[in-house]
């Protein structure tokens, strides 16, 4: 969380704990609009998610300056350690098209 801009990001976090068909497409829309609200250089064209073995990658397609481009972002649940705690990772991946 930015003091500075309260708004800014999304709240993903808040359906990381929901049932997968409840989660994705909520977590889709906060990607959404995010981008669009946040990165005004770009046009987000589509989200898309796969179910991985360990979380959720989702496809973002968007263009920038006639470039079209795909990022893969992978939120990944690692395992509980020892002490109990266990956490969400995010993994992006760039592939221009």
């Amino acid at each position: 969380m930015d003091p500075l801009r309260p708004s800014f990001g999304t709240d993903i976090f808040l359906y990381l704990d929901m049932p997968i068909h409840i989660a994705a497409p909520n977590i889709v829309r906060e990607i959404t609009e995010a981008l669009t609200a946040w990165e005004e250089r770009i046009r987000v064209i589509q989200v898309t998610y796969e179910l991985a073995e360990a979380g959720m990658h989702f496809n973002i397609a968007w263009e920038a300056g006639g470039v079209r481009a795909t990022t893969r972002a992978k939120l990944i649940q690692v395992p509980a350690r020892p002490q109990g705690i266990g956490f969400w990772q995010i993994e992006f991946d760039f592939v221009v098209s």
